[in-house]
């Protein structure tokens, strides 16, 4: 689930699950934050998607500004 995450996508995703994050935190840390968030225990396909959508955005972003 977190294989091809990069450490901006996983900070994207605890923020928008509500999670306060220190600007040093690692990828690690925040793998674990997002682990043991409500949301994931309670419906981990949402979050799997949540991932998803937000790598697809990341990608997304990097093309548009190729392209501009």
């Amino acid at each position: 689930m977190f294989k091809s995450c990069r450490k901006e996508d996983l900070r994207i995703v605890a923020l928008e699950l509500g999670e306060t994050l220190s600007e040093k935190v690692t990828i690690v840390e925040l793998t674990e934050i997002i682990k043991e968030n409500k949301y994931f225990k309670e419906d981990v396909e949402f979050i799997k998607e949540l991932i998803q959508y937000t790598i697809e955005d990341r990608k997304k972003a990097e093309e548009d500004r190729k392209k501009a």
